[in-house]
């Protein structure tokens, strides 16, 4: 008899096209499995130009007697149930060829509740003498390991919360996954790849994932990218919008592929119409993996709740007018003969009839999307059902309604497109969504403000309005009022969104003004162009150059800590005095941050003219005790009012360490 796997094969599995990102995904699919909820990889220079790797989970663990199985082929005949068809774990092979991929030793560490720590390990050079897994034996960590990881539990972006866990660790990764010239940009890359495959668990909030670099120097939390870019953010940044979204439900079964399949189930597609705000951008890659204006880059494939594939071939090509089609199709196990979901997971051949049905089922519909997309038919119409012998039309279930572009909007001013003066969306004077002055859109005197048109004014009555309610930020100017009635009183700021813009929605006391609520606002009230960009504008209209740069440490800072965070408003009057400039009285602070429970913030940044003038004469800086003064007072009449004041000197900012002065300040503040 000959041994079904040859003693030298085993070094041969390097050559299975493993590489970090499918390497790191395997770990990650068999930690959900093992109902983990955090999942911290580890990836560290060492010396001599090495690197190291570890994945660890908090899930329900291995056993001791399991361990050396789990690193085996063909898994543990004795204990492991038939796995059913959701599962990604099938055929017992991805550790073991993961493993062998990664580097010559690994080793894997796991615990069940209760129990001890136990490892075994997998030593190439080992087996291709003995061609045996050691059995596993009982341990402690590794001090490095363990140090590691409590870095992470320190920072939050970890736990070991159900006593239970597992701990893939490779001291040395093969060049061929990765080196320290290549380091920065693969673990970018693997940041966006694990954001955009889990990204449904990792939205709802399901399981968290992160990036721990070197001595924990960094830990990158990755964050959902949603292939359909619904994230308002995104949208925004890269200045898009989705024109429409529609579902179609059952469109395709297993059977209409492998007749004879025993086991038969349906699949959906979701799609998602893009179109650039202005016709004359390029249109942008989104970070990572999202890639627009490519051939079929927007088709993806999602199995359960891992993105399998993308980049699906059915007949949708790129082209100028219509670049922005994106679908995800959502299939279960029992479409892996289909797809052809091999060994490792990472590799698949998805069967040419698959395409061909699909293909031909959804032309109709990829021809309407076409016409929805091409700017020049401005094609509003919702797309036809699709039709299939011997069953119901399936109609499309409408995500989003056609939204009209702007060369489409004809008609009267204030009415329907086309339609009568007064109508919607301009509505009744006072109704829908002109609203009641100073009401909330439609509603009663006194709420919040309703969003004015352009050139129009916003309502403050009386004592109904406090600074949590009203925030004018980003100002390139003073803000011009108008008061209606002095004995109210009634005041009118007038919109002048070149000038200043005007925040007048609710804000949660718990959770403080947040990037999302100030982006969806943006969204929301439809101004033009970027939101980033319009708030750096209101700092270089000031030469506030060390302000610009708090700024952009201070986005730094936050997007490493996750998706959502306060947001740091440039340039907000806290104070308006008619009759006097800007400079004879502090009325506009540099920044202001709303924090959970109500804490108030404002930061300045000090440049010299805060502690001495000028002596144009000589060109000399002299010291002010009255300027030094005025600031003190300042600062004493914002405590009063349950603001916090910090300062930071343009000396500081200009520091080598920034980095670590404005971080520090962040961490002690925010934590």
């Amino acid at each position: 008899m000959v041994s079904f796997l040859q003693r030298k094969g085993f070094a041969n599995f390097k050559h299975l096209g493993i590489d970090l990102k499918s390497g790191t995904g395997e770990f990650i699919d068999n930690a959900i499995e093992n109902e983990a909820t955090d999942i911290l990889i580890g990836i560290i220079r060492e010396k001599e130009g090495k690197v190291s790797y570890f994945c660890a989970d908090n899930g329900i663990g291995m056993s001791d007697k399991t361990i050396p199985y789990a690193l085996a082929f063909g898994g543990e005949a004795e204990e492991i149930t038939e796995k059913n068809i959701d599962n990604v774990g099938k055929y017992h092979a991805g550790i073991p060829i993961t493993a062998i991929s990664f580097g010559d030793v690994s080793m894997l560490y796991s615990k069940k509740k209760g129990k001890q720590w136990s490892y075994s390990y997998i030593d190439v050079g080992e087996l291709e003498k003995t061609g045996e897994i050691p059995d596993a034996v009982n341990c402690t960590l590794p001090n490095g390991i363990e140090f590691l990881i409590s870095q992470g539990e320190e920072k939050g972006f970890f736990s070991f919360n159900k006593d239970s866990g597992t701990i893939f660790i490779c001291n040395e990764l093969s060049n061929n996954i990765i080196s320290p010239a290549s380091f920065t940009k693969d673990i970018e890359g693997l940041k966006y790849f694990l954001g955009e495959q889990y990204y449904s668990i990792l939205e709802d909030g399901k399981v968290k994932i992160s990036i721990l670099v070197d001595n924990a120097d960094v830990i990158i939390p990755c964050e959902s990218i949603n292939p359909l870019l619904k994230d308002p953010s995104l949208l925004e940044r890269y200045n898009l919008n989705i024109i429409a979204g529609y579902k179609y439900e059952k469109i395709l079964s297993v059977r209409d592929i492998i007749p004879s399949t025993k086991v038969n189930s349906f699949l959906d597609i979701e799609f998602s119409l893009i179109q650039k705000k202005n016709p004359n951008d390029k249109m942008a890659s989104v970070p990572g993996n999202i890639i627009l204006n490519q051939n079929n880059q927007g088709i993806y494939l999602e199995r359960i709740w891992k993105i399998f594939q993308r980049a699906l071939d059915i007949g949708f090509k790129k082209h100028n007018t219509y670049n922005g089609l994106r679908a995800i199709i959502k299939v279960n196990g029992a479409f892996d003969e289909i797809l052809g979901i091999r060994l490792n997971k990472s590799e698949h051949q998805i069967m040419t009839e698959f395409y061909d049905v699909l293909d031909e089922r959804l032309k109709p519909v990829i021809k309407h999307f076409r016409k929805m997309l091409d700017r020049t038919k401005n094609e509003r119409g919702n797309p036809p059902a699709i039709i299939i012998p011997d069953r119901n039309p399936i109609e499309p279930i409408i995500i989003k309604a056609p939204q009209a572009t702007e060369e489409s909007k004809v008609g009267t001013p204030g009415g329907t497109p086309g339609g009568t003066p007064g109508g919607t969306p301009g509505g009744t004077p006072g109704g829908t969504p002109g609203g009641t002055p100073g009401g909330t859109p439609g509603g009663t005197p006194g709420g919040t403000p309703g969003r004015p048109s352009d050139g129009s004014t916003i309502g403050i009555t009386g004592q109904t309005m406090t600074n949590n309610d009203f925030i004018i930020f980003a100002a390139t100017d003073k803000p011009n009022i108008t008061l209606q009635d002095l004995l109210s009183p009634n005041i009118k700021i007038n919109r002048n969104d070149n000038k200043y813009l005007i925040y007048n929605n609710p804000i949660n006391s718990n959770m403080g003004l947040t990037n999302v609520e100030l982006d969806k606002w943006w969204i929301d009230n439809q101004f033009t162009g970027s939101f980033e960009d319009r708030l750096i504008k209101s700092m270089q209209v000031h030469n506030a150059t060390q302000q610009i740069k708090f700024y952009n440490l201070y986005k730094k800072y936050v997007e490493k800590k996750g998706t959502v965070y306060n947001a740091l408003l440039p340039e907000v009057y806290l104070n308006i005095t008619t009759g006097v400039s800007k400079g004879s009285e502090k009325q506009c602070v540099d920044f202001l941050l709303l924090l959970p429970r109500g804490r108030r913030i404002i930061i300045e940044v000090d440049g010299i003219q805060h502690y001495s003038y000028k002596n144009e004469e000589y060109n000399l800086w002299i010291a002010s005790e009255k300027k030094y003064a005025a600031d003190r007072k300042f600062d004493r009449a914002m405590a009063f009012k349950k603001y916090e004041v910090y300062r930071f000197s343009n000396q500081e900012l200009k520091s080598e360490y920034v980095e670590e002065i404005v971080f520090s300040f962040f961490d002690g503040l925010l934590n």
